[in-house]
Protein backbone atom coordinates (compact mmCIF):
# COMPACT_ATOMS: atom_id res chain seq x y z
CA UNK A 1 0.00 0.00 0.00
CA UNK A 2 2.53 1.99 0.55
CA UNK A 3 4.67 2.00 -2.16
CA UNK A 4 1.33 2.58 -4.59
CA UNK A 5 1.27 4.99 -2.56
CA UNK A 6 5.04 6.38 -3.35
CA UNK A 7 5.12 5.45 -7.04
CA UNK A 8 1.64 7.23 -7.84
CA UNK A 9 3.23 10.08 -5.84
CA UNK A 10 6.51 9.86 -8.34
CA UNK A 11 4.01 9.88 -10.90
CA UNK A 12 2.66 12.55 -10.90
CA UNK A 13 5.72 15.01 -11.49
CA UNK A 14 6.14 12.62 -14.83
CA UNK A 15 2.55 13.91 -15.85
CA UNK A 16 3.29 17.40 -14.44
CA UNK A 17 6.08 18.19 -16.25
CA UNK A 18 5.07 16.28 -19.57
CA UNK A 19 2.14 18.62 -19.33
CA UNK A 20 5.03 21.54 -18.77
CA UNK A 21 6.95 19.89 -21.83
CA UNK A 22 3.75 20.28 -24.24
CA UNK A 23 2.99 23.76 -22.68
CA UNK A 24 6.59 24.63 -23.30
CA UNK A 25 6.66 23.25 -26.82
CA UNK A 26 3.46 24.61 -27.91
CA UNK A 27 4.85 28.43 -26.23
CA UNK A 28 7.97 27.57 -28.88
CA UNK A 29 5.81 27.03 -31.37
CA UNK A 30 3.71 30.06 -30.79
CA UNK A 31 6.92 32.23 -30.77
CA UNK A 32 8.37 30.46 -33.86
CA UNK A 33 4.97 31.66 -35.81
CA UNK A 34 4.85 35.13 -34.36
CA UNK A 35 7.98 36.44 -36.57
CA UNK A 36 6.51 34.70 -39.59
CA UNK A 37 3.15 36.99 -39.35
CA UNK A 38 5.51 39.79 -37.79
CA UNK A 39 7.77 39.07 -40.95
CA UNK A 40 4.66 38.74 -44.02
CA UNK A 41 2.77 42.11 -41.97
CA UNK A 42 5.22 44.73 -43.03
CA UNK A 43 5.22 43.11 -46.86
CA UNK A 44 1.84 43.87 -46.58
CA UNK A 45 2.17 47.58 -45.63
CA UNK A 46 4.86 47.97 -48.16
CA UNK A 47 3.00 47.27 -51.26
CA UNK A 48 0.28 49.42 -50.09
CA UNK A 49 2.52 51.96 -49.62
CA UNK A 50 4.74 51.53 -52.69
CA UNK A 51 1.16 51.15 -54.90
CA UNK A 52 0.09 54.52 -52.93
CA UNK A 53 3.23 56.57 -53.95
CA UNK A 54 2.82 55.02 -57.54
CA UNK A 55 -0.75 56.14 -58.08
CA UNK A 56 0.21 59.91 -56.85
CA UNK A 57 3.40 59.76 -59.18
CA UNK A 58 1.15 58.94 -62.01
CA UNK A 59 -1.86 61.56 -60.88
CA UNK A 60 0.67 64.52 -60.72
CA UNK A 61 2.15 63.77 -64.21
CA UNK A 62 -1.21 63.91 -65.66
CA UNK A 63 -1.93 67.17 -63.32
CA UNK A 64 0.92 68.62 -64.76
CA UNK A 65 0.13 67.65 -68.33
CA UNK A 66 -3.14 68.49 -68.32
CA UNK A 67 -1.33 72.33 -66.57
CA UNK A 68 1.14 72.86 -69.50
CA UNK A 69 -1.92 71.98 -72.24
CA UNK A 70 -3.54 74.71 -70.82
CA UNK A 71 -0.67 77.13 -70.45
CA UNK A 72 0.05 76.35 -74.15
CA UNK A 73 -3.37 77.02 -75.21
CA UNK A 74 -3.46 80.52 -73.33
CA UNK A 75 0.29 81.27 -74.84
CA UNK A 76 -0.70 80.65 -78.10
CA UNK A 77 -4.20 82.82 -77.70
CA UNK A 78 -2.13 85.52 -76.73
CA UNK A 79 0.23 84.91 -79.74
CA UNK A 80 -2.47 84.88 -82.20
CA UNK A 81 -4.04 88.30 -80.63
CA UNK A 82 -1.16 89.76 -80.86
CA UNK A 83 -0.17 88.64 -84.39
CA UNK A 84 -3.20 90.09 -85.74
CA UNK A 85 -2.95 93.23 -87.56
CA UNK A 86 -6.30 94.54 -89.16
CA UNK A 87 -6.08 95.13 -93.42
CA UNK A 88 -5.58 98.44 -93.85
CA UNK A 89 -8.93 100.12 -95.58
CA UNK A 90 -8.95 101.09 -99.02
CA UNK A 91 -8.65 104.83 -100.17
CA UNK A 92 -11.06 105.11 -102.51
CA UNK A 93 -14.00 103.55 -104.40
CA UNK A 94 -11.98 101.86 -107.12
CA UNK A 95 -9.41 100.53 -104.46
CA UNK A 96 -12.38 98.56 -103.11
CA UNK A 97 -13.61 97.30 -106.92
CA UNK A 98 -10.34 95.97 -107.86
CA UNK A 99 -8.34 94.70 -105.01
CA UNK A 100 -9.14 91.11 -104.64
CA UNK A 101 -5.72 91.03 -102.23
CA UNK A 102 -7.78 91.86 -99.13
CA UNK A 103 -9.26 88.71 -97.62
CA UNK A 104 -12.43 91.59 -96.35
CA UNK A 105 -13.69 92.09 -100.05
CA UNK A 106 -15.97 89.79 -101.64
CA UNK A 107 -15.10 88.94 -105.04
CA UNK A 108 -18.65 88.44 -105.87
CA UNK A 109 -19.28 91.96 -105.21
CA UNK A 110 -16.52 93.25 -106.89
CA UNK A 111 -17.40 90.97 -110.21
CA UNK A 112 -20.93 92.49 -109.57
CA UNK A 113 -19.46 95.80 -109.83
CA UNK A 114 -17.29 95.53 -112.47
CA UNK A 115 -20.17 93.71 -114.75
CA UNK A 116 -22.99 96.52 -113.94
CA UNK A 117 -20.03 99.05 -115.27
CA UNK A 118 -18.77 97.14 -118.59
CA UNK A 119 -20.98 98.49 -121.13
CA UNK A 120 -22.93 95.52 -123.43
CA UNK A 121 -21.50 95.92 -126.96
CA UNK A 122 -23.93 94.97 -129.98
CA UNK A 123 -22.48 93.58 -133.45
CA UNK A 124 -24.27 92.78 -136.75
CA UNK A 125 -22.87 90.09 -138.78
CA UNK A 126 -22.79 88.93 -142.21
CA UNK A 127 -25.15 86.58 -141.30
CA UNK A 128 -27.92 89.21 -140.75
CA UNK A 129 -27.36 87.80 -136.56
CA UNK A 130 -26.48 90.49 -134.21
CA UNK A 131 -23.75 88.83 -131.55
CA UNK A 132 -23.49 90.90 -128.05
CA UNK A 133 -20.64 90.90 -125.81
CA UNK A 134 -18.37 93.16 -123.33
CA UNK A 135 -15.10 93.53 -123.01
CA UNK A 136 -13.20 93.66 -119.67
CA UNK A 137 -9.61 94.87 -118.60
CA UNK A 138 -9.01 96.70 -121.89
CA UNK A 139 -5.60 97.57 -122.77
CA UNK A 140 -4.05 94.77 -120.90
CA UNK A 141 -1.47 92.32 -123.59
CA UNK A 142 -3.07 89.00 -123.09
CA UNK A 143 -6.36 88.24 -124.88
CA UNK A 144 -8.81 85.98 -123.76
CA UNK A 145 -12.16 84.77 -125.32
CA UNK A 146 -14.38 83.65 -123.06
CA UNK A 147 -17.24 81.22 -124.06
CA UNK A 148 -20.38 80.81 -122.12
CA UNK A 149 -22.61 77.15 -122.04
CA UNK A 150 -25.66 76.98 -122.76
CA UNK A 151 -28.42 79.26 -121.18
CA UNK A 152 -25.08 81.02 -119.50
CA UNK A 153 -23.89 84.30 -120.38
CA UNK A 154 -21.42 86.78 -120.19
CA UNK A 155 -21.68 87.81 -116.53
CA UNK A 156 -19.13 84.98 -115.67
CA UNK A 157 -16.67 86.48 -117.30
CA UNK A 158 -16.49 89.59 -114.48
CA UNK A 159 -15.61 86.83 -112.25
CA UNK A 160 -12.53 86.52 -114.30
CA UNK A 161 -11.97 89.91 -114.72
CA UNK A 162 -11.00 90.85 -110.84
CA UNK A 163 -9.20 87.82 -110.28
CA UNK A 164 -5.37 88.84 -110.02
CA UNK A 165 -4.83 86.00 -112.12
CA UNK A 166 -6.75 87.63 -115.00
CA UNK A 167 -5.03 91.01 -114.36
CA UNK A 168 -3.18 90.57 -117.79
CA UNK A 169 -6.08 89.50 -119.99
CA UNK A 170 -8.15 91.62 -121.82
CA UNK A 171 -11.10 89.50 -121.51
CA UNK A 172 -13.73 89.36 -124.59
CA UNK A 173 -16.84 87.53 -123.37
CA UNK A 174 -19.08 86.52 -126.09
CA UNK A 175 -23.16 85.79 -125.57
CA UNK A 176 -24.09 82.55 -127.52
CA UNK A 177 -26.50 83.05 -130.68
CA UNK A 178 -29.80 83.64 -128.29
CA UNK A 179 -28.78 84.80 -125.36
CA UNK A 180 -28.50 88.32 -123.71
CA UNK A 181 -28.69 90.68 -126.56
CA UNK A 182 -27.46 88.20 -129.22
CA UNK A 183 -30.38 87.13 -131.95
CA UNK A 184 -31.23 83.52 -132.96
CA UNK A 185 -32.67 83.93 -137.00
CA UNK A 186 -32.12 80.03 -137.00
CA UNK A 187 -33.76 77.61 -135.02
CA UNK A 188 -30.06 75.77 -135.00
CA UNK A 189 -26.68 76.22 -135.38
CA UNK A 190 -23.99 73.93 -135.06
CA UNK A 191 -20.46 74.54 -133.17
CA UNK A 192 -18.82 75.21 -136.07
CA UNK A 193 -21.46 77.69 -137.25
CA UNK A 194 -21.01 79.34 -133.62
CA UNK A 195 -17.03 79.51 -134.73
CA UNK A 196 -17.21 80.85 -137.92
CA UNK A 197 -19.78 83.98 -136.49
CA UNK A 198 -17.61 84.65 -133.40
CA UNK A 199 -14.11 84.50 -135.54
CA UNK A 200 -16.17 87.31 -137.86
CA UNK A 201 -16.69 89.10 -134.47
CA UNK A 202 -13.05 88.98 -133.51
CA UNK A 203 -12.27 90.47 -136.34
CA UNK A 204 -14.75 93.18 -136.52
CA UNK A 205 -12.93 94.51 -132.93
CA UNK A 206 -9.51 94.07 -134.35
CA UNK A 207 -8.36 90.65 -131.86
CA UNK A 208 -5.65 89.04 -134.49
CA UNK A 209 -4.43 86.63 -131.46
CA UNK A 210 -6.10 84.66 -128.19
CA UNK A 211 -6.68 82.16 -126.18
CA UNK A 212 -10.36 80.18 -126.33
CA UNK A 213 -12.00 79.61 -123.22
CA UNK A 214 -15.04 77.41 -123.25
CA UNK A 215 -17.38 74.80 -121.05
CA UNK A 216 -20.28 73.10 -122.23
CA UNK A 217 -21.21 74.66 -125.83
CA UNK A 218 -18.51 77.05 -125.35
CA UNK A 219 -16.41 74.31 -125.37
CA UNK A 220 -17.69 73.21 -128.51
CA UNK A 221 -16.95 76.74 -130.02
CA UNK A 222 -14.03 76.93 -128.48
CA UNK A 223 -12.32 72.96 -129.88
CA UNK A 224 -13.95 74.58 -133.42
CA UNK A 225 -12.20 77.98 -133.25
CA UNK A 226 -8.93 76.43 -132.47
CA UNK A 227 -9.24 73.98 -135.58
CA UNK A 228 -10.20 76.39 -138.29
CA UNK A 229 -8.38 78.94 -137.39
CA UNK A 230 -4.96 77.88 -135.38
CA UNK A 231 -3.18 81.65 -136.80
CA UNK A 232 -5.71 83.39 -134.61
CA UNK A 233 -6.58 81.39 -131.56
CA UNK A 234 -3.31 80.08 -130.34
CA UNK A 235 -4.80 77.65 -127.55
CA UNK A 236 -8.09 76.48 -126.48
CA UNK A 237 -9.35 75.16 -122.99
Amino acid sequence: MAQVTQDVNEGMPLEEERAKDEETGAIEETEAKAPEAETRTPSKKKLIVVTAVVLATIALIIGLSVGLTQRNKIDDSKTNTSLSIKPAEPKNNEETIMSTQNPNIDIFDNAAVVMNETKLELKELSSGEIMSYREFNKGQPHNLVYLPGFMTDDSLASILAVLPQFQDHHIIAVNPIGWNGSTMKKSVYAHEENADQVMELLEAIGIDQAIAMGYSTGGGIAFYLAQKYPDVITTAF
